[in-house]
């Protein structure tokens, strides 16, 4: 799409190599999951850190700071 660092979603998924969510991990909802992270980025505020399981968005993260995983 084509926009900004500042805006849009992205998906990764080495995010799980360097941020451990253990609260979430290893559960029947983490499972149900997509393998990819999905990050929506909020302007210069932050960026939401979650999963998703088809029209669900788990949020598992807040980076406020930028410093969950490298940018």
């Amino acid at each position: 799409m084509n926009r900004s660092k500042e805006q849009g979603v992205e998906f990764i998924d080495e995010l799980k190599h360097s941020i451990t969510l253990t609260e979430f991990s290893n559960t029947e909802r983490e499972r149900e999951c997509d393998d990819k992270f999905c990050v929506v980025r909020i302007s210069d505020k932050g960026r939401l850190i979650g999963k998703m399981n088809g029209n669900l968005f788990y949020v598992l993260a807040v980076d406020t700071k930028f410093d969950l995983y490298d940018h």
